[in-house]
């Protein structure tokens, strides 16, 4: 069996394939388990233990695990697996705005990346540490950053209002950032905890987060951000820093396509499919390799 991504619903399909006495393969085309949970585990600590127990369990089971490998149909021809469940995750949004690229522009991606040990070319203080993020940046090394004011300034905002731009919102209140949040659509907070909008709306009142809603991002430049509100009206966000924080999209990985006929069983579970929390990915990982 082929396991093509080591997130969440991976990691958890290969253990439980694994208890079951299948022969596993897991592949991840970065340098660490884990995908995004990575990134969920600095604002959440259980997220980080979580993580860390299950790469424990896959590393102490005999499954064959090749990290740095991304899996194209010529390897999986080579390898010839009976079954492959794709697990790769979903793609982030990146928004067709001008200045997105601006070096005071961050995106999840861009910090999954310095996990990962890849060049985000953010100027050169960024460009500086590269060589050294695989080791040194992880969730706590992020969280202890974000206390500061480097890379991320005091004043920032985060482009999207929906789950991952309302947490981020919070966690960086609480880091004693002042945050701007803006949303394109008319709702925001979508799939937040009832508990955690509680702590949402408290930091609201205390003046250091800001939601703006039917709010359109026209350009990020030296001034801050112009944006447009639902009555056309234009007005610049000043902010120093800028976090993208869309929710993912679905991914548009075309392997599960491109082995159809080719192998016995191909499964593609997890953000691959729709954007949804790790509860849904671990789940979508225990019951396809439970039912193989």
């Amino acid at each position: 069996m082929l396991i093509v991504g080591a997130g969440p619903a991976g990691m958890e399909a290969a253990r439980v394939a694994a208890i079951k006495g299948h022969e596993v393969i897991l592949c991840e085309k970065n340098g660490r388990l884990g995908g995004l949970t990575l990134l969920g585990a600095i604002h959440n600590e259980q997220i980080g233990a979580f993580t860390e127990w299950l790469e424990a369990q896959i590393k102490s089971m005999p499954i064959d695990i090749r990290l740095q490998t991304e899996v194209t149909p010529a390897l999986v021809e080579k390898i010839k697996p009976d079954v492959v469940i794709v697990a790769t995750g979903g793609k982030f949004a990146h928004p067709d705005i001008p200045g997105i690229n601006r070096n005071n522009v961050f995106s999840s991606h861009d910090l999954l990346n310095m996990m990962n040990g890849i060049s985000i070319n953010k100027g050169f203080l960024m460009n500086a540490i590269m060589p050294f993020a695989k080791k040194m940046v992880n969730a706590d090394s992020v969280r202890t950053m974000l206390s500061t004011n480097i890379p991320i300034k005091k004043n920032v905002a985060s482009l999207g209002g929906q789950f991952a731009g309302t947490s981020l919102a919070l966690f960086m209140a609480e880091k004693g950032k002042k945050v701007t949040v803006i949303e394109e659509s008319d709702t925001w907070g979508e799939g937040i905890e009832a508990n955690v909008m509680t702590l949402v709306k408290e930091e609201i009142e205390k003046g250091n987060v800001k939601v703006l809603i039917s709010t359109k991002v026209k350009e990020i430049n030296d001034k801050g951000i112009l944006v447009v509100d639902s009555q056309g009206k234009e007005s610049v966000v000043d902010v120093d820093s800028v976090i993208v924080a869309m929710d993912l999209e679905p991914s548009d990985s075309k392997l599960a396509e491109e082995l159809r006929g080719k192998v016995k069983e191909v499964y593609k579970i997890g953000d691959v499919n729709s954007f949804g929390r790790i509860k849904a990915a671990i789940h979508d990982g225990f019951t396809t390799a439970h039912n193989l």
